[in-house]
């Protein structure tokens, strides 16, 4: 406490909360001693004191949402705090909504606010991700190094049929009417490989963003996503024009009478 005094340290964070003491951690009495003791060192030394306490086994990954009740141990510690943070990685669901390949969900988290003594909660949260950054020390012989860095994140914007225009979309439909095109990315037909010749997007790079396209113009009714026998007799989602005519944008009644 004398050196961030000296030094003026304003924050100080522990990481892990854990290592700094050797108390009971299911006793609140004990753990609040301790909690009792980093408020001290707060106060002395008109710092900030951040503790980075890990979740119980039943929290996290997928087992369940991180809260504030989410900490090991005794709960003494998150009731002496005044703000508490909770870390959670991007679920399934989310990471579909998103687009984002399961396997790399994992890069992908978000910092909620669970706990605020002092000022308004929202309940709004703040997304990441962690990404790869070359060190630039590699040589003829070696590919160097790389480490992992955390970036803030912005979750995509839900994608409407407005970012198309008429002709455009009259483009897309007709060039569909033409043949067979299947819904699932994956499919050599894919009918996102229209919607990027006609747009001007990557099929491969862009295929989040066509995709959620695809859909927003399929909720819009201009497209429909129908189960076709193929070839050889399997089912698969084919990605077709919708049968039934469409109002002008706008809703019904919109244009002329």
């Amino acid at each position: 406490m004398d050196e961030m005094r000296r030094k003026r340290i304003d924050v100080l964070i522990i990481d892990p909360f854990v290592s700094t003491h050797e108390v009971e951690e299911n006793d609140n009495n004990k753990i609040q001693q301790v909690a009792n003791q980093f408020t001290r060192i707060a106060n002395e030394a008109n710092a900030s004191v951040e503790l980075v306490h890990h979740i119980n086994k039943a929290s996290g990954d997928g087992k369940g949402e991180v809260t504030a009740d989410s900490g090991r141990g005794a709960g003494a510690l998150k009731d002496k705090a005044r703000s508490v943070r909770a870390i959670n990685t991007m679920s399934e669901k989310e990471a579909e909504r998103a687009d984002i390949d399961l396997t790399d969900r994992f890069s992908y988290f978000r910092v909620t606010n669970v706990k605020s003594n002092m000022s308004k909660r929202s309940g709004h949260a703040d997304w990441y991700r962690i990404v790869s950054v070359d060190l630039g020390n590699g040589t003829k012989w070696s590919s160097g190094d790389s480490v992992g860095v955390v970036e803030k994140w912005q979750w995509p914007s839900e994608t409407t049929d407005d970012e198309i225009a008429i002709e455009q979309l009259d483009e897309i439909k007709w060039r569909i009417g033409l043949g067979p095109h299947g819904d699932n990315h994956q499919a050599k037909d894919w009918a996102g490989r229209v919607f990027g010749a006609v747009l001007g997007l990557d099929a491969k790079a862009d295929k989040r963003k066509i995709s959620r396209l695809m859909k927003a113009l399929v909720t819009a009714g201009h497209f429909a996503v129908v189960e076709r026998k193929s070839d050889r007799g399997r089912q698969r989602p084919m990605f077709e024009v919708a049968p039934d005519p469409h109002h002008p944008r706008g809703g019904v009644g919109s244009g002329g009478s």
